[in-house]
């Protein structure tokens, strides 16, 4: 990276990060060094009242529709799996850390978060009947992905140029060539930098780093690097399941020799889930 990116504001602002809370910090710890004993994740959790009550409120939410209420840590993680208690902490984490108003990308606080649990809902339909292993880990970062939008967002409504970026939005190919032109970085590169100063292991750095260039990755990333192409090309901030944008995420599916039936099948699943919560079936 050059000593230029160094001095933009957004590098200003990601110096500014608060760290994460504690109990995330050792949650992350204890996940970047394998898999954690469920009782540890548990343990850790119960610690921090705040988290515990958070994580309890998403497992009781409509989306899951679980017949008993959830009423431990211990249940919720026997029910949801490590990936989803995970995404869970750093969900809260995230919304601990940042104010968040995404108004440049025209997307309310609630607009924002659903795009980002779709995302990590079509990671985990998807991927845990392709790859389990892998699905631990992108599960958490297919939520993530969008996290740089928050800080070029920031720095759009600095300039004073919400209106101006907007128009771009609409104009230009590519989402991530306006937010370089405005900010000199692209949601990824941020997501990069943000990820690497929170510690959340190489893995999520650098998938980041490749998830937006044309740069071939290392064939240990490969998968999960296309993998985030193709759940963005689904969930966008541009289209949401679109017939437009899964018929792109299934045609990157199949150039990247993945099976598109299965892609398919829990596009439809995603698709049905969320026609339900939007109807309140």
């Amino acid at each position: 990276m050059s000593d230029e990116m160094n001095y933009t504001p957004i590098m200003v602002q990601i110096d500014a990060l608060p760290p994460l809370p504690e109990s995330v910090m050792k949650l992350e710890e204890l996940f970047t060094l394998g898999d954690p004993a469920p009782e540890k994740v548990v343990e850790v959790i119960e610690t921090d009242p705040a988290l515990t009550v958070n994580i309890l409120s998403q497992a009781n939410s409509a989306y899951y529709s679980f017949q008993r209420e959830i009423v431990s840590i211990q249940q919720a993680y026997m029910l949801l799996g490590a990936a989803r208690i995970r995404t869970m902490a750093l969900d809260f984490a995230r919304n601990r850390v940042f104010d968040i108003d995404l108004s440049p990308y025209g997307l309310s606080t609630a607009a924002f978060a659903e795009l980002c649990r779709l995302q990590s809902n079509l990671a985990f339909h998807w991927i845990m009947g392709v790859d389990m292993r892998r699905a631990k880990h992108l599960i958490p970062l297919a939520f993530l992905m969008e996290t740089g939008k928050i800080l070029i967002a920031r720095e759009v409504i600095n300039q004073g140029r919400v209106e101006e970026f907007q128009k771009d939005l609409k104009e230009f190919a590519s989402v991530g060539e306006v937010e370089t032109l405005y900010t000199s970085m692209s949601t990824a590169q941020v997501n990069a930098l943000v990820f690497k100063r929170w510690q959340l292991g190489e893995t999520f750095t650098h998938c980041m780093q490749y998830l937006e260039s044309d740069e071939q990755p290392p064939q240990e990333l490969l998968f999960d690097v296309q993998a985030l192409r193709i759940i963005r090309s689904a969930i966008n901030v541009r289209e949401i399941l679109t017939e437009h944008a899964c018929e792109k995420a299934l045609q990157l599916a199949r150039k990247a020799s993945l099976d598109p039936q299965k892609l398919e099948s829990s596009l439809d699943r995603v698709r049905k889930k969320r026609a339900e919560m939007e109807s309140g079936a």
